[in-house]
This record gives C-alpha cells, sequence and structure tokens, in this order.
C-alpha cells in the first residue's frame, strides 16, 4: 500500500467521523472497520492509531455502553503512538 493509497484510508475515516455526526453511524463504524481492515493488511500502521481513536469516538456515539470495546481502541491506539513517539497523539487523549 503506497502512502497515497494510505492517506485515502485516513481520508475515509475522516469522512466516517463526519457521517457519524450526521446521526450515520452503522455506516460509520463499516467504513471505521474497512479502513482498519486495509491498514492491517498492509501493514501500514502511520495512521492507525488516529483511526482507531475515531473508532472509539464513533462506538460512543453509536452506544454509551460500548465503554470497553470504545476504551480498548483508544488503549491500542494510544499504545501505537508511543511506539512512534507521536507525541501529538498523547496530547490529544489526554
Amino acid at each position: 500500500m503506497g502512502s497515497s493509497a494510505l492517506r485515502l484510508e485516513y481520508l475515509n475515516a475522516l469522512l466516517a467521523q463526519s457521517y457519524a455526526r450526521m446521526g450515520r453511524l452503522d455506516e460509520a463504524l463499516t467504513m471505521l472497520d474497512q479502513a482498519l481492515t486495509r491498514i492491517e493488511q498492509f501493514g501500514e500502521r502511520m495512521e492507525l492509531a488516529e483511526i482507531l481513536r475515531l473508532k472509539g469516538e464513533v462506538l460512543l456515539m453509536h452506544n454509551r455502553s460500548a465503554t470497553v470495546e470504545a476504551e480498548n481502541c483508544f488503549r491500542v491506539g494510544l499504545a501505537i503512538a508511543h511506539a512512534q513517539e507521536a507525541k501529538w497523539w498523547d496530547e490529544l487523549v489526554s
């Protein structure tokens, strides 16, 4: 997966966030899951932490009681961000 394809997955994740804000939560979760699947398939992890954060937010928008699954997204995303030394991401989730 090239950098432009990876960027496309990130842009799709942002679109999914917009869908969620419009109340199209099922579509948003599907888009985020597809983006995560494609990223994992190709081993490109540069945007993975941010997409996991977005998924955690959308999960909570979709179902307030999905705290365990959302928290898992946040924790895994945070661990990835730490491994990538992405200090800005740490600030974002604090």
